[in-house]
């Protein structure tokens, strides 16, 4: 799976005329309001990764580190027991 620098995002949608280069600047574009409303966005974990979990979040897939989640554990093993159920 490719993931997309959100910094570049506008660049890279607009390089390319396609009914999906739309449909990605209407999903980025939602989020974006979102982001500068100060919403809570929500999203869903699709898997566990090495390093923290694959998410889906407003139509879009991308990549939250552990680090970043609100609850620590004492090692990776326990977080690992826990993960699959969330």
């Amino acid at each position: 799976m490719e993931f997309i620098d959100i910094e570049n995002i506008e660049q890279e949608i607009t390089s390319e005329n396609s009914t999906e280069k739309n449909y990605l600047k209407e999903l980025f574009s939602r989020l974006e309001y979102l982001k500068e409303n100060d919403k809570t966005v929500s999203f869903v974990i699709q898997e566990q990764e090495k390093k923290g979990f694959l998410i889906k979040v407003g139509g879009l897939f991308g990549h939250i580190d552990i680090r970043y989640f609100p609850w620590h554990y004492r090692n990776r093993k326990v977080w690992d027991t826990i993960a699959p159920l969330l």
